[in-house]
């Protein structure tokens, strides 16, 4: 009966360090993002290191370009904290993984996109959205705005 309750508590355990970490709960003591997941820890892909990654642009309507390189990170590096940080819950593609998160969006669908407006895709990164079982945490205190930034250019880069 012992060696159960022993094994139950391990395999517990170990499931639960294992969705820590795929949610992006294994940063280091200091509180800042993961050095493989911060485009800072690579100089040759910051968006410094990439010219053409800080020009903004302005789209027909006049309004200014969402995409990830027109906030300063370059969609590469958006791309890279994307599959590090989020991709565990909104899959590699972006469709989401409903076993995961039941309420995920997905992120290729145009009509999603067209009731979706970048501030509330910015908020609902940086401050977390939804209560329960797969919730959006939030990832303000671990994520610099223009990395969130370049999230959601690069969310919406899955648009089809």
């Amino acid at each position: 009966m012992k060696r159960r309750r022993y094994t139950a508590f391990l395999v517990l355990s170990i499931m639960m360090l294992v969705f820590t970490w795929a949610c992006g709960g294994g940063e280091n003591a200091g509180g800042g993002a993961s050095p493989a997941a911060s485009p800072a820890a690579n100089p040759e892909t910051t968006p410094a290191a990439t010219p053409a990654a800080n020009t903004a642009t302005t789209s027909a309507e006049g309004g200014s370009d969402t995409s990830a390189a027109a906030k300063g990170v370059s969609i590469e590096d958006a791309q890279k904290l994307y599959l590090g940080r989020c991709k565990a819950c909104h899959g590699e593609d972006g469709k989401g993984i409903k076993a995961v998160a039941p309420e995920v969006p997905d992120f290729t669908d145009a009509a999603w996109h067209a009731k979706e407006e970048d501030k509330e895709l910015y908020d609902a990164i940086a401050n977390g959205k939804g209560t329960g079982k797969g919730a959006m945490p939030k990832w303000s205190s671990l994520l610099k705005p223009e990395e969130i930034q370049g999230l959601v250019g690069y969310v919406r880069s899955l648009k089809k």
